[in-house]
């Protein structure tokens, strides 16, 4: 049984994390059909949720999203956050104008 958290953000390269569940899947004993049936299911859950996240950050919001995935052999929380794209300058200016 696969138990595994993964973090994602807007700007997460979806091959590399891929690769890495494979070899948590392998580890963990999940056979070839489960493991690319997790796959499948990580994929089509977490490339809507980057692809929002850059809209977003792109319209200067934030997406903060957790899901959970559920199959045969594994149980997935993902956590998906989009960076913070403002300038130090910015983030120090944000801080002095709330008070």
């Amino acid at each position: 049984m696969l138990t595994t958290t993964v973090r994602l953000h807007d700007e997460t390269e979806i091959e590399v994390e891929c690769n890495s569940l494979r070899q948590k899947a392998k580890k963990s004993h999940l056979s070839d059909v489960e493991t690319d049936v997790l796959i499948d299911h990580f994929v089509k859950t977490a490339m809507p949720l980057i692809a929002s996240g850059r809209l977003m950050r792109s319209q200067g919001g934030n997406l903060n999203v957790t899901r959970s995935l559920k199959g045969l052999g594994y149980v997935m929380q993902i956590e998906f956050t989009t960076r913070n794209s403002r300038s130090l300058f910015a983030r120090l200016a944000g801080l002095f104008s709330n008070r």
